[in-house]
């Protein structure tokens, strides 16, 4: 969002009931939370090996990244 649209937003808010803006930020909270949940899923830190695609990645005997 760029800042006049957040700036308006925030004075929206500012305008809400209580209860309303509890939900408003529960809202936002669940889908904040979904698109984490999301990203950490799809996420790898490792890279698979380029040989045989396996994430455990063995050199002499010893694992190197599991």
């Amino acid at each position: 969002m760029k800042r006049p649209n957040i700036k308006a937003l925030e004075q929206t808010l500012t305008r809400l009931p209580v209860d309303l803006k509890k939900y408003c930020s529960n809202q936002f909270l669940e889908q904040i939370n979904s698109q984490a949940d999301a990203l950490l899923e799809t996420a790898n830190p490792h890279h698979p090996c380029p040989h045989c695609g396996k994430m455990i990645i063995l050199l002499n005997g010893v694992v190197l990244v599991a």
